[in-house]
């Protein structure tokens, strides 16, 4: 860009002085880190010098950028309108090239921890607003990718034999945030096993197909009369075995 073009172009942002001060500190120490002076030139007072980072930042910003439809509380995006490198806008500082965001983050809000990596909670990767960054683990940040199998898993409302997860049908392994089905559970367990599907009890019918007589209660007194007279059954039949031969019963 040549400079009397950049020089109107600059002269349209308005920083007070707090603020100006407070950018230009935070330029001075990404300088440092780039060793080596380099970058799109302005005159100033005659003499060519080198244009701010975040000067520069700010006319490849657009402020006025989609508001996230999934977070529409954060407002809108801040856009990066240089040419991206696989979405993200990148400036130059010095001999090297950063990422857009991650100076707008440490210029507004505060220095990077070490080892951190940024999150856009916008999910939109050329926004570089520092409100919609967040610093996290590289681990967490892969987690909460709307691509990452764990996200795609928990969008689903059904398993893949088409049972819903339902509260009833869902069943979650204690100290775990896994989803297994019920169903199917049961399912592969009788192939293993080869038992027979168990019966279950309906509004209107025990597991065995007696009629409830209302109200309907924990125990079907049917059921329970058949395993009572089981039960004296098995009695009597151990007693028999157990007394000698020829004595009186």
């Amino acid at each position: 860009m040549e400079a009397p073009r950049l020089n109107r172009r600059l002269d349209q942002l308005e920083y007070n002085p707090a603020e100006l001060a407070h950018h230009l500190d935070q330029d001075a120490r990404w300088r440092e880190r780039s060793e080596v002076i380099g970058g799109p030139l302005r005159t100033i007072d005659g003499q060519m010098a080198p244009v701010p980072a975040f000067m520069r930042l700010d006319l490849q910003t657009d402020r006025n950028g989609p508001v996230p439809e999934h977070r529409p509380a954060l407002g809108a995006c801040w856009l990066w309108t240089g040419v991206p490198v696989h979405g993200y806008g990148y400036i130059r500082i010095g001999k090297r090239k950063v990422q857009a965001y991650r100076v707008n983050y440490e210029r507004w809000i505060g220095p990077i921890p070490d080892g951190a990596v940024i999150d856009h909670l916008c999910r939109v990767r050329a926004c570089v607003r520092p409100d919609h960054l967040e610093p996290t683990t590289y681990s967490q940040n892969t987690v909460r990718s709307p691509i990452h199998g764990s996200q795609v898993k928990a969008a689903r409302d059904e398993c893949p034999a088409g049972h819903l997860f339902d509260e009833q049908n869902t069943y979650r392994p204690p100290g775990t945030n896994v989803r297994q089905c019920r169903a199917c559970l049961a399912e592969n367990k009788r192939r293993r096993t080869g038992a027979q599907p168990r019966p279950r009890a309906t509004e209107t019918h025990c597991a065995r197909g007696h009629e409830w007589s209302p109200p309907r209660g924990k125990r079907c007194p049917v059921c329970n009369r058949e395993a009572g007279a089981a039960f004296r059954a098995r009695n009597r039949a151990a007693r028999a075995a157990a007394a000698p031969d020829g004595a009186k019963r």
